[in-house]
Formats: C-alpha cells, sequence, structure tokens
C-alpha cells in the first residue's frame, strides 16, 4: 500500500505563522518545521492504518482470522507513506523572484521518492503479469498434449 500526504506544506507554514520567536528573537526555518513533519507523519499514519485494520471485524473461523491477521500485516510491511509537497517543487522548479519556495531542493519536497515508489511499483506489477502469463501459458501446453 502507498499512500501520498498532500498539504504538510500548509502544515508547516501555518505552524510557522503561528509559532512565537525563541528567545533569541529567531524562528524555526518553514523547511525544517516541513522535515520534523514529515518525520512526525509517518509513523502517526502508520499507526492510524494498523488499528484501521485491527477494526475489521474477528472471526470464529480460525482459517478466517489467520488470513486477515495475514492480510493486516502483509499491508503494513509494505507500507509507503510519502509525505510531498507539489507546490514547492512548482515554485523551485519556476525558480519566481516573487514567489520564492522555502524548501531548497527538489529532494525535500518528497516528489521524486514517490517516483522512484510508482516506478517500482509498476516494474514489480509488470513482473508479476508477465510471471502469471508464463505459468498459464505453462497450463495451458500441459493441457493440450
Amino acid at each position: 500500500m502507498l499512500i501520498a500526504v498532500t498539504k504538510v506544506d500548509d502544515v508547516a507554514g501555518e505552524e510557522w505563522r503561528n509559532m512565537a520567536p525563541r528567545e533569541d528573537g529567531t524562528k524555526p526555518k518553514k523547511r525544517e518545521i516541513f522535515a520534523r513533519l514529515i518525520e512526525e507523519f509517518k509513523p502517526r499514519m502508520q499507526s492510524q492504518i494498523a488499528q484501521q485494520l485491527g477494526n475489521i471485524g474477528g472471526s470464529d473461523n480460525e482459517s478466517v482470522q489467520a488470513a486477515r491477521e495475514q492480510a493486516r500485516k502483509s499491508i503494513l510491511d509494505s507500507l509507503e507513506i510519502h509525505p510531498v509537497s507539489a507546490p514547492e517543487l512548482r515554485k523551485l522548479l519556476i525558480n519566481d523572484d516573487e514567489d520564492r519556495a522555502f524548501l531548497q531542493t527538489e529532494d525535500q519536497t518528497g516528489l521524486p521518492l514517490l517516483q522512484d515508489s510508482l516506478m517500482n511499483l509498476a516494474m514489480r506489477e509488470r513482473e508479476n503479469r508477465r510471471t502469471r502469463i508464463n505459468d498459464v501459458m505453462i497450463v495451458l501446453k500441459h493441457a493440450a498434449k
């Protein structure tokens, strides 16, 4: 399962605006708040997904219960959470002096990592389909003999 989390930049900007200055009169950079939020969101969302999966009804049938437990474990083991900021990437690419990005690199936006994950997912799916097609062809060859 892959989850893209948006609006993290909005949350970071709002937190930065509402933050009182430190004793020395400075505030953390928005990009620092953004990075902290990304690290906080990942385990929080993993916990929420685990809780929601745990709410799936139990069963008196041990086989059904074991299958559900295995499905939950599989989902949680493969869970990818990608906090991203498309608006910040856009600002970086446009490079407009009047509307500067607070993130400094494309990697900080999270989008290159999301793109890589999606490409890897697509390659795995293609390979799985290719394998299943080959398996069916082998069965059909043996059945035709």
